[in-house]
């Protein structure tokens, strides 16, 4: 062996020892971490620790996820059925990396600067239950710049500007969870009740107003009057004079 080249091997394998120690005792990422998310984030909660995701954008567009034991996921409410997975790890995905873009620190009765950024009534609010807390995020007015949205954590003194891609993703629509968005609930039949009509022929369906009787010969036996005619009375029947009461003997 050429003993020039000796010390340079040495110096080599010496080199890739210690870049094989270091990275051994480099630390992993803390657990929850997103790998693309490059900057401070809003919430720290990993989407393994989510179990459930409630979303309110006003009373008719808000619904409720929940985790399975099987690590399925469920629409709970407004109704009972499976939930998309793919669309479930987009919304997890979602809160887990979102944001915080600004932070602007609030004191704790700075009521007008919060009903500045929107926030007393929001336009979306967004409720994660973890295994370790439930965090409820509110959203509100846009940036003046139009590239951001402002948000909160209910419970903290901060205001957050955040993405406004992340929050159209939080803001989808309940039919994205559903496996099929084009199902709608059956139709309820209107209830009858078994009660026979005056004319004999069926059932009455309830809350309908029972059918007129059929026209007939009037139980006084009188003929009744032809349609837009004016009955008049006939002559009264003719009574007898009394007698006139007799002289006294």
């Amino acid at each position: 062996m050429n003993r020039k080249a000796t010390p340079i091997l040495l110096a080599a394998v010496a080199v890739l020892s210690l870049m094989a120690y270091f990275s051994e005792r480099t630390p992993a990422p803390p657990r929850g971490s997103a790998a693309h998310a490059s900057g401070p984030r809003i919430l720290d909660v990993a989407q393994e620790d989510m179990q459930q995701v409630s979303v309110k954008r006003d009373y008719w567009n808000s619904f409720t996820l929940a985790r399975q034991n099987d690590g399925s996921w469920n629409l709970i409410d407004p109704s009972t059925e499976p939930a998309s997975l793919e669309a479930v790890r987009r919304l997890l995905g979602a809160l887990e990396s979102l944001p915080a873009l600004t932070t602007i620190d609030l004191p704790s009765d700075d009521t007008e600067r919060y009903r500045e950024y929107g926030l007393w009534e929001p336009r979306l609010t967004v409720t994660v239950v973890a295994l370790d807390k439930d965090y409820t995020l509110v959203f509100g007015s846009d940036t003046p710049d139009g590239k951001g949205v402002y948000c909160a954590v209910q419970g903290q003194k901060k205001v957050y500007a955040t993405s406004t891609n992340a929050v159209t993703s939080l803001s989808a629509d309940l039919s994205t969870y559903r496996l099929n968005p084009a199902a709608t609930p059956a139709a309820t039949a209107p209830t009858t009740v078994s009660r026979p009509s005056p004319s004999g022929g069926g059932t009455i369906p309830a809350g309908r107003a029972t059918p007129a009787r059929s026209s007939g010969t009037p139980r006084s036996g009188r003929t009744p009057a032809p349609p837009g005619s004016i009955s008049t009375p006939g002559p009264r029947p003719s009574r007898s004079p009394r007698a006139a009461p007799s002289a006294a003997p």
